[in-house]
């Protein structure tokens, strides 16, 4: 393409300014989610009561996990937040006990 056929095309093509500038379009970068942040909640074995009681010991050996639902995903993954059972154990007192939660889908 030639100078004189680029400039009739620069001619052609009106532009205001940036996306941003426009009232129907929005940069990218100004698109922030105001959402909360979402949480499931589920039972699961308490990994030291699993260790500690024996298998004739009638105490509860599940407590509860908090997921915190992580954005950008196709699907809900979930990251374990919090840990609590019935037994005294919890992530507040040892937050090693996530790590027995690996990420996984809701």
């Amino acid at each position: 393409m030639g100078r004189e056929g680029l400039n009739s095309l620069k001619s052609s093509v009106h532009w205001n300014g940036s996306a941003a500038d426009r009232p129907d379009m929005t940069s990218g970068a100004t698109r922030v989610s105001t959402d909360p942040v979402a949480h499931v909640t589920t039972e699961a074995t308490c990994p030291l009561c699993a260790i500690v009681l024996s298998l004739d010991d009638e105490k509860p050996r599940t407590g509860t996990v908090r997921w915190e639902l992580l954005p950008g995903f196709r699907f809900s993954v979930g990251r374990a937040v919090s840990f609590e059972c019935p037994n005294g154990h919890s992530s507040v007192h040892d937050p090693d006990l996530l790590k027995a939660f690996p990420s996984r889908r809701f």
